[in-house]
């Protein structure tokens, strides 16, 4: 998913963007494999952003992790989601905060 231009000076820290980075890598295993164990320790980590961003991340970062940690228990055909809008939304979320991790960055420098 490509993210809006925010500022050409803005940057990330090296430890947001390799938790990104992390983040994305895990969701592409995740997607190939089926398997989403990095993943969720990717997710874990993703928490440490948390504080940098606003307070809604937070519960909606939660509930994806809890519904993939809910579909790992059980087979696809029995849970009311599927793993790949699971996927979407966290792609999606990882891109949203990259872009108000940039955002933070400008109005910083």
């Amino acid at each position: 998913m490509n993210s809006p231009a925010v500022s050409n000076t803005a940057a990330l820290t090296p430890d947001q963007q390799a938790t990104l980075d992390a983040l994305g890598a895990a969701l592409a295993g995740a997607r190939a494999s089926g398997d989403c164990r990095a993943l969720l320790a990717a997710i874990t980590r993703a928490r440490t952003l948390l504080p940098r961003l606003p307070a809604p991340f937070e519960p909606v970062l939660a509930g994806i992790e809890q519904r993939i940690e809910s579909s790992a228990l059980f087979a696809e055909e029995s849970c009311s989601f599927s793993l790949g809008d699971l996927f979407d939304s966290l792609d999606t979320w990882a891109a949203r905060a990259r872009v108000r991790l940039l955002e933070s960055a400008s109005k910083a420098g």
